[in-house]
């Protein structure tokens, strides 16, 4: 042990401290940011997974956005087919997927645009 002790300058020990304590700050962000994505984990995956699944080959996806809104939104899908009772299958397909039962739709001029709020228990 004295020979470590002996081995480390006090300088040597100021600088590491002072070091530390510049980027303490910036650590400390860091490990919070990582506990917020923790908390708030927007299941990108389950989501594609729920709305591609179950969407016939005549319906297309020309845009989709998960969790880049902080409005409440979740997913913002943008669709389009040339065969209307297909999308509506669709749309109603989707719709039994309890995290989109609250889905929104609003029609565009080519196709459909599908917006999902925020399931129960989600942070932002």
């Amino acid at each position: 042990m004295q020979w470590l002790n002996n081995s480390t300058s006090n300088e040597q020990l100021e600088e590491n401290y002072q070091r530390y304590m510049a980027n303490h700050d910036a650590v400390i962000t860091e490990l919070n940011r990582i506990e917020l994505a923790r908390q708030e984990d927007l299941k990108p995956v389950e989501a594609l997974n729920s709305m591609l699944m179950v969407m016939p080959e005549q319906v297309k996806c020309r845009h989709i956005t998960i969790g880049n809104l902080h409005n409440g939104d979740w997913i913002v899908m943008e669709v389009d087919t040339s065969e209307r009772n297909m999308l509506e299958s669709y749309l109603s397909s989707i719709r039994r997927t309890p995290n989109f039962a609250a889905m929104r739709v609003e029609d565009l001029v080519n196709g459909v645009r599908i917006t999902v709020p925020m399931p129960e228990g989600f942070v932002w």
